[in-house]
């Protein structure tokens, strides 16, 4: 895929576990320091400070038990919660997860690409041939057209001589001649009933098979770019969503005893 989301920065690294240490070492330092130079002896020549008196047992106790406070920041960002750092590391698992299903979607829309092409282009062929086949019997029309004129005229002119009962010897000859014309007709019908034949033999079944065929390759097609537009649209919402996990989530501070206690199901 073009777009992945940066899978978790701040929240997976150890660089805020070790500023927050940092802070806490500079607080205890801090209580040290002070407690030192509390204690120091006077200047020479100063009359003896009073000794304070000894605090209690329990007051020393208590003094004792209480722990540094935790800072509330790192680095001027607030730390976050460990419900804010759940919620966090849930969205970036589903992120993680949208990506590899966009993956698989690509691998598979662009693996059916070329059988899809390649059917086109056979449609496309078969298509081209059928075409030649209806301009080849296109052409045939007008034979057949002529051929009927023709015979047309013949009976035409057998009928108004042989209605006659009595007729010169030129119309003798000429109905003659039309009567030699009759072998030569009945070829030419034949001939042309074979070429007719022979064009629109299967021709009709190949239209609806091509029909069928044709139709299934272009749904297929539609399909296919459906689905395209699908996953386009679906990467760029993931886009929108990286970016509003960088925005909630990435740089933000975490303990990181609080991603061990998600990570073990507390």
């Amino acid at each position: 895929m073009n777009s992945r989301p940066p899978f978790l920065g701040s929240p997976t690294s150890g660089n805020t576990s070790t500023a927050f240490v940092g802070a806490v070492m500079c607080a205890l330092l801090a209580h040290v320091c002070a407690s030192a130079q509390a204690q120091t002896p006077a200047g020479a020549g100063a009359a003896p400070a009073k000794a304070a008196p000894a605090p209690k047992p329990a007051a020393a106790a208590a003094a004792a038990a209480a722990p540094a406070a935790t800072p509330a920041t790192v680095g001027g960002k607030k730390i976050m919660s460990r419900e804010e750092l759940r919620a966090c590391l849930k969205r970036n698992d589903d992120l993680k997860a949208r990506s590899k299903d966009l993956d698989d979607q690509a691998t598979a829309i662009n693996a059916e690409r070329p059988q899809i092409e390649q059917t086109l282009e056979a449609i496309r062929a078969e298509r081209a041939s059928l075409e030649a086949r209806a301009t080849r019997i296109r052409e045939f029309q007008p034979k057949m057209v002529a051929y009927g004129q023709k015979v047309e005229t013949f009976n035409r002119l057998m009928g108004e001589l042989s209605g006659k009962t009595r007729m010169t010897t030129s119309e003798g000859r000429q109905l003659e001649e039309l009567r030699k014309q009759i072998p030569a007709l009945e070829a030419e019908r034949k001939a042309l009933n074979a070429e007719r034949e022979q064009l629109l033999e299967g021709y009709e079944d190949a239209i609806k098979a091509f029909a069928v065929k044709a139709k299934a390759a272009e749904d297929r097609a539609a399909e296919w770019n459906q689905r395209k537009t699908r996953h386009t649209q679906d990467g760029e919402d993931m886009t929108a969503a990286s970016a509003d996990w960088r925005r909630d989530c990435a740089d933000r501070p975490y303990r990181e005893d609080d991603e061990k206690a998600i990570r073990a199901g507390k």
